[in-house]
């Protein structure tokens, strides 16, 4: 499943934690634009770290 990933993220310290973990699960497109092919648990499990990561 593709997933694309689209942030506008004020705080550099949290943008950078982002863009880290996207990193990992897929490829930059833009600078704030990651494209990532996932298998459905991937994508729970994603969609779980990048929501804890935006609302620390």
């Amino acid at each position: 499943m593709l997933a694309l990933v689209v942030y506008d993220i004020a705080d550099t310290r949290r943008r950078t934690k982002l863009s880290t973990l996207l990193e990992g699960y897929g490829r930059r497109v833009q600078e704030s634009v990651f494209e990532c092919f996932l298998s459905l648990e991937e994508m729970r499990r994603l969609y779980q770290r990048v929501y804890g990561y935006i609302n620390t």
